[in-house]
């Protein structure tokens, strides 16, 4: 038992990337999870389950959601950067796209840990 919960902290450390515990980046670990779930069983290899999960996982639809997200820490100004270099243009594509990113790194996280997990 205290090897599955082992591997969850250790999953859900990496996941929120330095960052002190946040009910943000636990709702985007279950969302990755719920994705997860349904597309293990049909997926090969870890790259299979990776590129599945970046097309279901979306950024939050409003402009309000997202800029509460970039205000909520001072380390998603690093996204928006990222955004812009991966060639976002508008401010909402930017917003939009940098917390893609951010939901793409926790995913993949989660993803990591689970394929851990079974080796």
């Amino acid at each position: 038992l205290k090897d599955r919960i082992d591997w969850q902290v250790e999953g859900c450390r990496k996941a929120h990337g330095g960052r002190m515990p946040s009910d943000e980046v636990y709702d985007v670990i279950v969302e990755a999870l719920e994705i997860i779930a349904d597309i293990i069983p049909g997926a090969d290899e870890y790259e299979d389950a990776q590129e599945n999960l970046y097309e279901q996982l979306q950024s939050d639809s409003y402009n309000g959601q997202l800029t509460e997200w970039l205000n909520s820490h001072a380390l998603n100004l690093h996204y928006l950067d990222e955004a812009i270099e991966d060639g976002a243009k508008t401010g909402f594509d930017i917003l939009s796209q940098a917390q893609y990113l951010w939901k793409q790194e926790i995913a993949s996280a989660a993803l990591e840990a689970l394929y851990e997990l079974e080796d």
